[in-house]
This record gives structure tokens, C-alpha cells and sequence, in this order.
């Protein structure tokens, strides 16, 4: 009886002391790797698409992974349910052929999606809107004829754009909201120039990417990717694991976000969901891993990251999507889809704190 007694409180003890360390991991917010970890609900590839090469949406509409190599874009959605549990998805896909056989040899890269308005386009565009005065475009940068290059969903050629920019790293394009459809955003590196632009390649705002920032050592030769947001602002992340916020109205510098924990690692890519959420991807370089974070603001001001997945590191990722309450982790071989209403309720459960 006595033995029996001993071992129920020793296994009381061990219960005890494994709880409190299990609280501990859950809530101990100072540390980078104590937030969460979720695995990937989906993973999805297509044979002879390997390697992907680029990766972009549309808000929540649609995202698309397309191979420059063999010419062939995925156009996908996420079918959800039920609203009462979120996490009944099904994700659908469509094959193309993209370009059309013409084209194929441009080698496009930095795609974007823009969606068109009939008022919007110049008469010799007007052919190839759709019969309900809506259309769909992708633009992206052609390595080949050094042009921004406007293409339709079927691969057809619609416009070509002369930037005199002279290859694809040294310029970024994003996608516009906010401002009237058929317009979108070209970040001139070299000549330190942010501009919105539309199809036709009308200038419709033009302004410095550094001027008006007392950040120093920015410089927009080291920008590697822009974002808009939903909600419309303009947000460039640098080498140096900086991302600038502009204000797209006036072109107007608003903040710069530093993480000063990830000084010797590299952020990859970085997305913002429509509740401005911004999530990185990342090479944790001490333990050669490929981390997923959230980044948090505490009342100090001060920014840090909340890791939600982690993996060996393998190769770098090609792109970050946030798309309809999902991360979509894009990589040379397949896309991955995370579901971000856990971390979402979680942030939300500590700022209630």
C-alpha cells in the first residue's frame, strides 16, 4: 500500500511539473519559438510544373503558381464550406498553358494580377474585355524584350510597356487597390522612382521611394519585394530585413518595421492578410531552419516575430501568399496551405490580456 502511494504521488509530481512547463511553452511571450506551430492543411504540386518559378493573387479571389521553364500557370481557389468551421476547405486548381506558344520564349517573371474595367482601358485594349465589361490581366517583365509585358488569362499579348529598365532585379511590380482598376505598381530601383501605372503604360503617380524617410541607409537598390494591401497602403521589404510602409495616396513614407532578433538570419518573403497581419518566411540560420513567423508590436512600439511552423531548411521558398484566412507557402516544388484563424484567435486572446 505504501509502494502504491509513492508511485500515485511521483506520477502526481511528473503530471504537475509537465503542466507547468506546457503553460510555460504556450504563453511565454518573449521567446521567438514559444507561440505555436501548425502543419500545413495541403500540400499541392502538378506533375511537369516543377520547377515554380513565381507565385501571385488577387486579394482573395484567386492565387496562381505558374513554371516559367514549361509555361504553365495553376489557377487556384479555396472553396470553404462552412463560415461555423472554416477549417472545411477544399482548394481547386486549373491548368494553363501560359503564354500562348508565340510568347513563350519572353522568359516573364515578377507577375502581378490587375483587373480591368472597360472605362478604364484605351480603344485598341478594348477587343479583349469580356462581354461583361470586366477582364482580367497578368503583368509581369520580360527578361527578353526588357518590357513590362500585359498578357490575358489565355496567354494572348494585350500590351507591351517600354520602362527602360533593362532587367527583371531591378525593378518590383505589385498590385493596386483602392485607386480605380487598371492600374498598378512599378518600384524603379535604380532610379529610386515608386510609380502607379496603368495598362497602357500611362504614368498616374510618380514619387521618390526614399524621400520624406529619415531611415538611415535605406536605399531602394536593395528593395527585393512590395506588397499593397487590402486597405491600401504600400509595404517594401529590404535585404536588411526592413519593411517600409508608404501611404499610396500621397506616397507619403509612413514607418519602417525592424527586426532587430532576425539580424542574422533572412527573410525570404513576407505577406499581409486583409486584417494588415504581416507574416515572413524566413532562414534561421543557428538551428538551419525555414521558419514561418508572425510579427507583433508591443506597447513599447518594439517589433518581434511569433513563430508558427518550422522545417529543415532545403532551399529558399519562391513566395509568402495570404489568401482568404490561409498562408500559402509556395516553394520550387509544391505549395503548402496553412490555416491562420488559430493564430489569428491567439494574437487576439493575448492583446485581450
Amino acid at each position: 500500500m505504501r509502494r502504491s502511494t509513492k508511485k500515485v504521488t511521483k506520477i502526481f509530481v511528473l503530471i504537475t511539473i509537465f503542466s507547468i512547463a506546457w503553460c510555460n511553452f504556450l504563453f511565454a511571450e518573449g521567446s521567438v519559438d514559444a507561440f505555436m506551430d501548425i502543419s500545413p492543411s495541403y500540400t499541392f504540386t502538378v506533375d511537369k510544373l516543377p520547377p515554380i518559378t513565381d507565385a501571385f493573387s488577387y486579394g482573395d479571389s484567386k492565387f496562381y503558381v505558374y513554371s516559367e521553364p514549361n509555361n504553365i500557370l495553376v489557377e487556384s481557389y479555396i472553396e470553404i464550406y462552412s463560415v461555423i468551421q472554416p477549417d472545411r476547405f477544399a482548394p481547386h486548381n486549373i491548368i494553363h498553358i501560359f503564354p500562348k506558344k508565340e510568347y513563350q520564349d519572353y522568359e516573364i517573371s515578377n507577375l502581378i494580377f490587375v483587373v480591368v474595367r472597360e472605362t478604364d482601358v484605351s480603344s485598341e485594349e478594348r477587343s479583349v474585355i469580356q462581354s461583361n465589361g470586366i477582364s482580367n490581366f497578368i503583368v509581369g517583365y520580360s527578361e527578353n524584350i526588357n518590357k513590362v509585358v500585359v498578357l490575358s488569362l489565355d496567354g494572348d499579348l494585350v500590351n507591351t510597356i517600354d520602362v527602360e529598365i533593362n532587367s527583371k532585379n531591378d525593378l518590383l511590380l505589385s498590385t493596386s487597390y483602392g485607386f480605380s482598376e487598371g492600374v498598378f505598381w512599378l518600384l524603379d530601383k535604380k532610379n529610386n522612382k515608386i510609380q502607379l501605372m496603368n495598362i497602357s503604360g500611362e504614368i498616374v503617380l510618380s514619387f521618390s521611394a526614399t524621400k520624406g524617410s529619415n531611415i538611415e541607409g535605406i536605399d531602394s537598390t536593395q528593395f527585393e519585394e512590395v506588397i499593397t494591401s487590402e486597405r491600401g497602403d504600400l509595404y517594401i521589404r529590404d535585404s536588411s530585413n526592413r519593411i517600409y510602409q508608404y501611404n499610396q495616396i500621397t506616397g507619403s513614407f509612413l514607418k519602417s518595421i525592424f527586426l532587430e532578433e532576425l539580424k542574422d538570419d533572412k527573410i525570404y518573403g513576407f505577406a499581409i492578410d486583409s486584417l494588415e497581419n504581416i507574416f515572413i518566411s524566413y532562414h534561421s540560420v543557428s538551428d538551419n531552419k525555414l521558419k514561418i513567423a508572425v510579427i507583433v508590436q508591443n506597447e513599447e512600439g518594439k517589433y518581434s516575430t511569433k513563430v508558427i511552423n518550422e522545417q529543415p531548411f532545403v532551399e529558399e521558398p519562391i513566395k509568402l501568399l495570404a489568401y482568404r484566412g490561409f498562408l500559402i507557402l509556395v516553394t520550387k516544388e509544391n505549395y503548402q496551405i496553412y490555416e491562420t484563424l488559430p493564430i489569428i484567435e491567439k494574437l487576439q486572446n493575448i492583446k485581450d490580456d
